[in-house]
């Protein structure tokens, strides 16, 4: 069994590769701009960490940057621009999908970046507004957007069952009938080479700004 883990190390600006059994730090990869977040690809030959206070890339610098290292060779083998601050990460193998969230709001709207995996570039942005108490000192939800996670069963509405909006028809006979074979979770449903997750992330922040109606939810989500 592999006793391997990888640390990122904010001032040194390395990625630590940590023997559990020797209870000791083997090599570092060298990388730059304040590393934080790291996750690694389901085959454990890539991993992707956020780089918090950026980076230049062909000499011009980007005040975001995820680093892709190659972790047989053990070296950095590209870096992917994005917005300021990008922070957590969660890596959706399946869809070759990586979900970044940066931590301070860009111009009064939260970020999470999508990247896809085998491009290594930015694909989309999803965004979130800030609410509408940050000014009055309680601190506003997505001022700050830290974690992020992906359930297991992503894509399927038993992991749904507590979401304020609407459940399509087709995503509710197609749970149902997963249940019926004593399956916890319906196979994960993608639309245009996206997973739900990216799809109703988006649909949250457009219930925090309200101007998202019951029906206009219905047809984005049933449409394909």
């Amino acid at each position: 069994m592999d006793t391997t883990i990888y640390v990122t190390t904010q001032r040194s600006q390395t990625l630590a590769i940590v023997d559990l059994e020797k209870g000791q730090c083997t090599a570092t990869i060298e990388l730059a701009g304040q590393p934080l977040g790291v996750v690694l690809s389901a085959d454990g030959r890539r991993a992707f960490v956020s780089e918090f206070a950026g980076d230049y890339i062909d000499g011009v610098y980007s005040p975001g940057t995820i680093a892709v290292v190659d972790l047989v060779k053990r070296s950095v083998i590209k870096k992917i621009p994005v917005k300021p601050f990008p922070f957590a990460l969660a890596l959706d193998d399946k869809r070759r999908s990586l979900y970044v969230t940066h931590f301070f709001a860009h111009n009064s709207v939260g970020l999470v970046s999508v990247i896809g995996t085998d491009s290594c570039e930015l694909q989309r942005e999803i965004h979130l507004p800030e609410d509408n108490d940050i000014i009055g000192g309680a601190g506003g939800v997505f001022t700050a957007i830290s974690s992020i996670a992906l359930h297991p069963c992503t894509g399927s509405w038993s992991a749904r069952q507590r979401a304020p909006w609407p459940e399509p028809e087709s995503a509710r006979t197609q749970s149902q009938d997963h249940h019926a074979g004593g399956r916890p979770c319906a196979r994960p449903r993608e639309r245009g080479g996206s997973s739900l997750f990216s799809d109703y992330l988006e649909l949250f922040g457009a219930c925090l700004r309200g101007n998202t109606s019951s029906t206009s939810i219905r047809s984005r989500t049933t449409s394909s």
